[in-house]
């Protein structure tokens, strides 16, 4: 069994385990295992899986969890999620502070994404380009909202606190970031005109903004296990983009 998973009996019909280091693919072995071993100890009962806010699971991580310990163990463990660590304000790095952005009302989240996944484009200098699939939301991504994007992404609106977007490409946000932007890739990296206590997370590490009078962009760019972050003109922004992508 993965030594990163432990699990703790809460009493009655309840338990926790902690994912640790873990992946969604431990744990589904890890209680499979338990349950085989022990079918009549593991009957009806509740798991409450903890995960680090550093290490966030996407929505797609918990219902791959979720539905196959319900198939393996013939719906005798129900499987919950709790997250934990984001109070912990040591572990935490701060990034450039950004001014908040009155908040722009929106009845319903729309996306839409592009056709240009695989497509290739003559570029000014005669060479060919290439461009991933890049979805755009189209208003604003309140608390409980979540995307999970295979490329690149345009927010135009805003981020709640509570809205988690997952990409492995572009994330760029020409509203205000309240909530979490999670780096799935190298090459991703992220533009925001304005935050409010929004987090980015790349490669574990979480890096919050806070309040700041700017009229100026944000960029953040992984580098290595860590992120260089860059505030200017959009214009010089794009460029250092290009000059990195090209490293």
């Amino acid at each position: 069994m993965n030594k990163d998973l432990k699990i703790e009996y809460l009493g009655g019909r309840l338990y926790r385990l902690y994912m640790a280091d873990a992946d969604k693919f431990d744990v589904v072995r890890y209680l499979s295992d338990l349950y085989r071993s022990a079918p009549e100890e593991f009957e009806n009962v509740k798991v409450e899986v903890v995960y680090d806010a550093f290490r966030p699971l996407s929505a797609k991580d918990r219902n791959f969890i979720k539905w196959r310990i319900k198939s393996f163990t013939a719906g005798n463990i129900v499987v919950v999620f709790k997250e934990e660590g984001m109070d912990s304000e040591s572990e935490r790095e701060k990034v450039i502070p950004l001014k908040p952005e009155k908040i722009v009302k929106q009845e319903k989240l729309v996306v839409e994404t592009s056709n240009a996944k695989d497509e290739k484009v003559l570029a000014g200098n005669g060479e060919e380009e290439h461009f991933d699939t890049t979805s755009i939301v189209l208003g604003t991504m309140r608390s409980g909202d979540e995307l999970d994007v295979d490329g690149g992404i345009v927010i135009v609106g805003d981020v709640h606190p509570g809205a988690d977007i997952y990409a492995s490409g572009a994330v760029i946000v020409l509203g205000s970031l309240g909530g979490r932007i999670i780096l799935l890739s190298e090459k991703s990296y992220v533009i925001v005109k304005e935050c409010e206590k929004g987090v980015i997370i790349w490669n574990g590490m979480v890096y919050e903004c806070e309040e700041k009078s700017s009229d100026n962009w944000t960029l953040v760019l992984p580098n290595g296990k860590k992120v260089n972050l860059y505030t200017d003109k959009i214009g010089v922004l794009a460029r250092r983009v290009k000059e990195w992508l090209e490293e």
